[in-house]
């Protein structure tokens, strides 16, 4: 069994605790809707430590490195980027689990 790594900046949440609280449909559903293998910059995504299970991080992509071999490429972040991102994140935040959080920025490296 190998393990992949990928290098992510996500404009997100750590929504763990309201997973957590979820039915085994409902988790389903949330899965089947937001955790993706073939992930693209700017998509709402799902990120789920099943490793360790010590973060579910909730937000859309900034940029990443899908595969970990080639590392993060400079960019700069645009403020209008990220005013817009942290809107699509709350409000997707909101029409999932009906709370509203204040998204961060998050850097890290997500083995799957």
């Amino acid at each position: 069994m190998g393990t992949d790594r990928s290098d992510y900046i996500i404009i997100g949440c750590d929504v763990k605790q309201f997973v957590d609280k979820m039915d085994e449909e409902g988790k389903d559903n949330f899965y089947d809707g937001y955790y993706r293998w073939n992930r693209r910059n700017g998509e709402i995504v799902h990120l789920p430590d099943n490793n360790s299970g010590n973060y579910d991080y909730f937000g859309v992509i900034v940029e990443h490195d899908p595969d970990g071999y080639e590392g993060l490429s400079p960019f700069i972040y645009e403020e209008n980027r990220y005013t817009e991102h942290k809107e699509k994140v709350t409000k997707a935040i909101k029409e999932v689990f009906d709370v509203e959080l204040e998204p961060k920025l998050i850097v890290l490296t997500h083995w799957r």
